[in-house]
């Protein structure tokens, strides 16, 4: 598939949201692989971050080192009792507060100022227009929402047919009035697009057999 540009004069801020929330996570893989050490302490302290915060609330002192790693962000506030740290976006002005209090839950959730909210993780679910397959497992929820956009992607596993699975969802897609696209079709996977002009919104399925399971990738937009 070929990537989308994106839109001139919207700002990036979602991608720059998943990418210091990736950081943060990395980075709390290594403290945790290599401890809090004199190394690593020393290492925070380089970045800007109180040790006695490190101690105190591992998430919070990550996710403000994350964000001082990156020369368009500045960050404002760290609020321990709710676990919230609050950055800038310098380029636009967009404030945004990762909350990190279902951490431990594999949760997630970033707002911004201008209404917008990126959640990766927690529980996984689709919009009532995108059908779900019937039996399958949902996993790994990443949803944007916002003023002007909505977007998600939900990864779903079922043991049925990459076929059977194909047939489903152009079926389901068209019922709903959308235009089905084939844009790869093998034995080893598939990938469908659809859209609807009016509602402006898509869906794009990309699908591929493991083992013996069928596990499909489902991202959708609505504008």
């Amino acid at each position: 598939m070929q990537p989308q540009q994106a839109p001139a004069g919207r700002s990036s801020s979602p991608l720059k949201i998943i990418l210091i929330v990736l950081g943060v996570i990395v980075v709390l893989g290594i403290v945790a692989v290599v401890g809090t050490g004199w190394f690593v302490m020393n290492k925070i302290k380089q970045a800007g971050v109180d040790p006695e915060l490190m101690q105190r609330s591992p998430a919070l002192a990550m996710a403000k080192m994350a964000a001082a790693f990156n020369p368009d962000l500045e960050v404002l506030a760290v609020d321990e009792k709710n676990e919230t740290v609050q950055v800038r976006e310098k380029s636009s002005g967009k404030t945004m507060t990762l909350k990190l209090a279902d951490l431990k839950n594999g949760k997630i959730t970033v707002d911004d100022s201008a209404g917008g909210q990126v959640t990766i993780g927690g529980e996984a679910k689709l919009p009532p227009w995108v059908p779900a397959y019937p039996g399958a497992s949902m996993r790994s929820n990443v949803s944007v929402s916002g003023t002007e956009q909505d977007a998600g992607s939900v990864q779903l596993t079922t043991a049925d047919g990459l076929e059977q699975v194909r047939r489903f969802y152009e079926d389901e897609l068209k019922k709903k009035g959308m235009k089905v696209e084939s844009t790869q079709s093998g034995d080893t996977g598939w990938t469908l697009h659809a859209s609807d002009e009016a509602t402006e919104r898509t869906v794009t399925l990309v699908a591929a057999r493991e083992g013996d399971q069928t596990a499909v990738t489902v991202a959708f937009t609505r504008k």
